[in-house]
């Protein structure tokens, strides 16, 4: 994605019906500022952007405020960029945006501002939502780099909200697993399947390029979406959870003498006496949790805490299995 050229198709949108020159007086410039901006022989600073978007009478609440989760001010440059830049490492930044961490230092302190290009390449590159930001200003059709981008990713996520297992398929994928089949036969054994209907699963990710091949296995596509936040979604979601951990409960309080569980492997070996106490502590663990999912009205935290614990106790589980 040419980000530089993402930028001008931004502003440009941004504008309006607006002439450049008209733009650049509103905002107090005698020379044709917004001219220099588009034809990129000047950066756009994140505040000059602020006071364009206001001008503009552009809302900063869906991209700035739901979709980053930003609640201070805007103007303050410091603490924005301490939001940014989060808790990943200076060098990474100063890779991918080709500056010093010096600079990313004075953004910090106040010091330096952080152009609007630099601050797009930082949400496309920590937070994987720039189609979504530029689609909360203006209409992502007026912005032909990221279009196409924008259709795809709603897509995606219109297809995860219509088929929640198809989330915690993709999950599966990033296991330490060697081989395709090993993948579809978790997938399976995950999400009580056939192997046939993961295989289903599989290629409809494959379908979406939310996922693609690797030599001999599966892997998950870079910044793939997570469940779509949207009320035919969450009803579906609550629906799929409620069910399926309802299996897990059955399973678990079951008599069988070889019991299945939630991690498909056998970490540690016990006595019987230990293992009926694990299992009543998961069953107690898992009920509280259905119960919870099945009276929220907004169960997207709850879904998402529980995708995640279940596949990185997963991982653990792989990884103390391979070490023993």
């Amino acid at each position: 994605m040419d980000l530089e050229k993402l930028e001008k198709e931004f502003l440009r949108a941004i504008r309006g019906r607006l002439s450049q020159s008209q733009l650049s007086q509103k905002l107090g410039y005698r020379s044709n500022k917004v001219y220099k901006w588009e034809s990129g022989l000047n950066n756009m600073s994140w505040l000059e952007f602020i006071r364009v978007a206001e001008i503009r009478r552009l809302n900063f609440k869906p991209s700035v405020r739901k979709l980053l989760g930003y609640k201070g001010k805007l103007q303050n440059t410091a603490e924005f960029s301490k939001f940014l830049v989060g808790t990943v490492s200076f060098r990474d930044i100063s890779q991918r945006l080709n500056i010093s961490e010096g600079l990313i230092e004075k953004w910090l302190k106040g010091k330096s501002i952080p152009s609007l290009l630099q601050v797009l390449i930082m949400i496309e590159f920590i937070y994987r939502v720039l189609p979504e930001f530029i689609a909360g200003f203006v209409d992502v059709e007026l912005v032909p780099s990221i279009a196409d981008l924008f259709n795809k990713k709603r897509q995606q996520k219109t297809a995860i909200a219509n088929n929640p297992a198809l989330e915690m398929a993709l999950v599966s994928l990033s296991l330490p697993l060697t081989s395709r089949e090993q993948q579809i036969k978790k997938i399976a054994k995950i999400l009580a399947l056939s192997l046939v209907e993961a295989e289903k699963q599989v290629k409809q990710l494959l379908d979406l390029d939310l996922a693609r091949e690797e030599g001999e296995k599966l892997v998950v596509m870079d910044g793939y979406v997570e469940t779509a936040n949207t009320m035919q979604g969450s009803v579906l979601i609550r629906q799929f959870w409620v069910k399926y951990i309802d299996r897990f409960l059955k399973l678990i309080s079951s008599k069988t003498d070889e019991p299945d569980n939630f991690f498909g492997y056998e970490i540690f070996a016990m006595s019987e006496d230990a293992s009926q106490k694990i299992n009543q502590e998961y069953y107690a663990f898992y009920a509280k949790i259905k119960s919870i999912i099945a009276s929220d009205k907004d169960p997207k935290t709850a879904v998402k805490f529980i995708a995640t614990q279940i596949l990185d106790l997963e991982k653990i589980a792989t990884y103390e299995t391979k070490s023993v």
